[in-house]
């Protein structure tokens, strides 16, 4: 899939990315969620919003799991889809936090 562009409303300017790529994590093929904002426009849900659709695309799609890695500090603010579960992954041995996969139920 390619990437989504967030669209500030009121500038009309791209504020975020998201999009889904192949990944090998952990010895496994996994489809894997990243989103960038910027800076001017974090904590105001353009991420959440961007991850959201894309999510929501992947599964209607067909796709039965995506994974996302975010640091700790971010963790608040992963997207679950309603009816999703997680599944913590074992802790990297690195400063950045991982968040669990995302599958559906």
């Amino acid at each position: 899939m390619s990437l989504w562009a967030a669209v500030e409303r009121k500038s009309g300017r791209a504020v975020a990315l998201a999009g889904l790529q192949w990944e090998e994590i952990d010895g496994r093929r996994e489809l894997d969620l990243g989103c960038v904002v910027a800076d001017h426009a974090r904590r105001r849900r353009f991420a959440t919003e961007a991850s959201a659709a894309v999510v929501a695309a992947a599964f209607a799609a067909g796709f039965d799991r995506i994974t996302a890695m975010t640091g700790l500090d971010n963790a608040a603010f992963f997207v679950r889809r309603p009816g999703a579960r997680g599944t913590h992954a074992a802790p990297r041995a690195s400063a950045a936090g991982e968040e669990p996969p995302v599958s559906r139920s």
